[in-house]
């Protein structure tokens, strides 16, 4: 596969030069979209650690088993959008950046066939699922088989529908407003939460979980088709909007992400599978923990990265190479800014997050060491993040997708063996996941994508990794200081080291991270708000 960035010159049906008014490549909403975005992943974030705490409290260890292993055999179903989804907000952005409506109105509606199609098969594949696997488990699922069923559907269903409505949300942040859609995603994260917490304490079960997940998101897409109503007023869903070309490119376009895709599903799902057959639907519990703080701490990566494909999309369509080549070496060192502290804060007080968080049973030194390796083993996947986004706005990702995808193969190899043929334990297979991502996040991405946008490669590592790793060395001495301070009182340990390291990096990141348009803006909020802090002359 030769994988070079597309000129992306526009077609004759197309005008050649934009002609939408204000700034069509969101750089100017860069930081509002982010800081929306982790708004709403603070949401999440704070569900996510309570949720699994009241099931395993309310209905048991293996009900939470039962629960994750659901979510991972539901994931399966995400291959068969084929990437398709991740292509939609910059096919809009790229359109809507050449003031081109009916353009968006023909992606729109292509995709929305696709979509609607995909959706229907995934529905029979649920039914065909929901009924072998938990006979096929019985005995790894215990008294939990029957439950295992009707949850698998309700999963299932709610995921064909956000496949089925996916376009919509892509006509939003191709306009770049993730503020509006991180907002709706937090309000359907939100009730869900609020409503699976009242079914649990309640005395509901796994099944009425399943049903409130398919009730929410339903009302989630529906606002999602609202809102790229309003904001695209020329927009229209119609049959006859629908070409065959604007068909193929997206099916194209989404091509070069199933692979990523396809190595997640190994590395995550397959691999949480391959633990309940092997193990006990108990040990997925017990995995699914560290994998879970790992997994948060990546998706507020995610959420920045998500809003640069856009970005890159509408640069490309207006031929700002200097800017995307400027976007790159900021971006990943963002990128390296946030994740860095996460990692180190996991890895030094791992064990004291989990029993504080789901109770003395989870934070044994195995447990412990498990959370250690999945961090690490994880900084190189989240710190190219950013990367993989800004080469997918490009549509120049094609190699990036074929590298992870054999980096997945090896992972779930080596943890098949570790399982199937040792009998070892999950920190082997830890290992055996995050070596060959790191290998090939820590190595090969960085070079290929400097390769693609002709930059120097030493020159680009220096850039972005000198201010991260000098700043991360007095927040590891706080957090390691908070740990030595107050042995044996985990609450009081992490509030300290946490607090302290915080103090610490507020400083810096104002500086050296934060925008000096952001800052402008913010310290003239404070001043209108609050009056100047000096007295103005008369």
């Amino acid at each position: 596969m030769t994988d070079t960035i597309p000129t992306d010159q526009p077609t004759p049906s197309e005008p050649a030069a934009p002609k939408a008014d204000g700034d069509v490549s969101g750089r100017g909403r860069l930081a509002k979209n982010v800081m929306a975005s982790w708004l709403a992943q603070s949401i999440c974030i704070v569900g996510g650690f309570i949720l699994p705490r009241v099931v395993h409290h309310e209905i048991g260890q293996g009900a939470l088993g039962v629960w994750d292993f659901a979510w991972s055999l539901t994931g399966f179903f995400a291959l068969l959008q084929g990437g398709i989804v991740s292509s939609i907000n910059r096919f809009v952005a790229k359109h809507r950046a050449l003031d081109d409506v009916d353009g968006i109105s023909t992606a729109i509606s292509s995709v929305t066939l696709i979509l609607v199609s995909l959706a229907v098969v995934i529905v029979g594949l649920v039914i065909g699922v929901a009924f072998f696997v938990p006979h096929y488990l019985e005995t790894q699922l215990g008294d939990f088989a029957g439950e295992a069923r009707w949850v698998i559907f309700l999963l299932g269903t709610s995921f064909a529908i956000q496949v089925a409505m996916s376009a919509f949300g892509g006509v939003i942040t191709g306009h770049h407003r993730w503020d509006i859609q991180s907002g709706i995603h937090a309000g359907v994260y939100f009730a869900q939460f609020f409503a699976m917490i009242a079914a649990v304490l309640l005395g509901g079960g796994l099944v009425t979980m399943g049903i409130i997940v398919l009730v929410v998101e339903l009302l989630g897409r529906g606002a999602r088709m609202f809102f790229a109503y309003r904001l695209c007023p020329g927009l229209h869903v119609r049959f006859s909007y629908v070409r065959r070309e604007m068909m193929r490119r997206m099916l194209s376009f989404g091509g070069k992400s199933i692979l990523p895709d396809l190595g997640g599903l190994l590395e995550y799902q397959a691999i949480n599978i391959l633990i309940t057959k092997c193990l006990h639907v108990t040990m997925l519990a017990v995995y699914a923990r560290p994998l879970a703080l790992v997994r948060q701490a990546s998706t507020l990566v995610e959420r920045f990265a998500f809003v640069l494909t856009p970005t890159a999309s509408s640069l490309k369509a207006t031929q700002s190479n200097s800017a995307l080549r400027d976007l790159l070496t900021k971006a990943t060192r963002a990128g390296l800014y946030l994740a860095l502290p996460m990692v180190l804060g996991l890895s030094i007080m791992g064990d004291l997050l989990l029993q504080v968080w789901m109770g003395d049973e989870y934070s044994s030194h195995s447990t412990w060491m498990l959370l250690i390796v999945l961090a690490v083993g994880h900084l190189a996947y989240m710190v190219q993040l950013p990367i993989r986004n800004i080469l997918a706005g490009v549509n120049a990702h094609g190699r990036l997708g074929v590298a992870n995808f054999i980096s997945a193969l090896f992972s779930a190899a080596g943890a098949s063996v570790a399982l199937l043929y040792f009998d070892m334990g999950l920190v082997s297979v830890a290992l055996a996941v995050t070596i060959p991502m790191t290998l090939v996040n820590g190595i090969y991405v960085p070079v290929y994508a400097c390769r693609q946008l002709k930059m120097d490669v030493v020159a680009y590592a220096f850039a972005c990794t000198r201010g991260p790793f000098l700043c991360a060395i007095p927040f590891s001495a706080c957090l390691v200081g908070g740990r030595l301070a107050f042995p044996g009182q985990p609450w009081w340990a992490l509030l300290s080291g946490s607090a302290a390291g915080g103090l610490v990096l507020l400083p810096l990141y104002w500086r050296l991270v934060l925008p000096q348009k952001f800052r402008d803006k913010l310290m003239g909020k404070v001043t209108n708000d609050s009056g100047p802090i000096v007295p103005q002359p008369s």
